[in-house]
């Protein structure tokens, strides 16, 4: 199978480094890189293009900084190829599939290795320089073959949460919110409807899948309490199926409710992620179930809302 020679990142702070290896479709061209890079020393970027592909949700604006960096210091172009959400994980497979795929690009690691085929794909980073400064590099590691095709840019785990506006909450007369089951949380979301003059209780963005999954993401494990991890690797072990397991469509039914009960807004299936910081920021919505990247997009967008 083809092994295709990837751009790696090495760095990420304020700027990021770029070691580039040849493309080819044999293990001949490979090791002809390989001796020509020993006998003429680090190869260079100038005038060269490296293109990334990521999703809307993950792009920020720091991207184009350190890629101003990267071709004031080295001469080497970043074109960014920012892709709608809900068409990343599809569009990603097919340039996969038809050797199309960008230079780098972003994905969850390790957790979907086998599902782009990172060990055809991705070139093996296990020998790259900041591998030995990671803190913990046996979580990203392929449960397979033990390498390493990726560049960790974010926490191995999401911080995800229901983040309000607490403007908001306190004119429907609700101060430091602390609910501590699903029917008081759900008792807020009544107090909005009732008193919040048109707000919407519950931001809802299923334009952008990713998001949709939150819900069900922190509810599964928690309805599950003790019996969480047990359950996972029976499903992982192919020992349950997602369907044999009733705490998991009860999460799903909680969801569906909120929609039936009007707790969400009307235009929750076009409505996306790109939209939130202003419908939580001006007012039109209380509340949103998210990871904490979001936080950051809407502190820099609406630095007087207090979250």
């Amino acid at each position: 199978m083809t092994k295709w020679k990837r751009i790696l990142g090495v760095g990420m702070a304020a700027m990021m480094t770029f070691s580039l290896a040849a493309c080819g479709n044999s293990s001949e061209s490979e090791e002809n890189t390989e001796a020509q890079s020993e006998q003429s020393g680090p190869v260079s970027l100038e005038g060269k293009k490296i293109t990334f592909m990521t999703c809307q949700g993950k792009f920020f604006e720091e991207y184009n900084t350190m890629a101003e960096a990267i071709e004031e210091d080295y001469g080497c172009e970043i074109e960014f190829q920012v892709v709608p959400d809900s068409e990343y994980s599809t569009l990603l497979k097919v340039k996969l599939s038809t050797s199309e795929v960008p230079d780098v690009f972003e994905y969850n690691f390790p957790t979907q290795n086998a599902e782009i085929g990172a060990a055809e794909y991705c070139e093996d980073l296990s020998n790259e320089e900041w591998v030995s400064r990671l803190v913990n590099p046996e979580l990203i590691k392929d449960p397979d073959d033990g390498k390493i095709y990726a560049l960790p840019k974010e926490s191995s785990s999401g911080y995800m949460a229901v983040y309000y506006n607490k403007e908001v909450l306190a004119d429907c007369g609700i101060e430091d919110p602390h609910p501590k089951t699903y029917d008081e949380f759900v008792e807020i979301l009544d107090t909005v409807k009732e008193k919040g003059n048109g707000v919407t209780p519950l931001l809802v963005t299923n334009k952008d899948n990713w998001t949709t999954q939150i819900f069900m993401t922190c509810g599964f494990p928690v309805i599950l309490g003790d019996k969480a991890e047990e359950t996972f690797q029976k499903i992982l072990n192919n020992e349950l199926k997602w369907t044999d397991v009733p705490e998991f469509q009860e999460v799903v039914q909680d969801y569906l409710d909120l929609i039936d009960a009007g707790y969400v807004n009307e235009d929750y299936l076009s409505a996306g992620y790109d939209m939130a910081a202003e419908r939580i920021g001006e007012g039109e919505a209380a509340m949103y179930v998210i990871n904490e990247p979001w936080a950051i997009d809407m502190a820099s967008k609406y630095p007087d809302c207090e979250l």
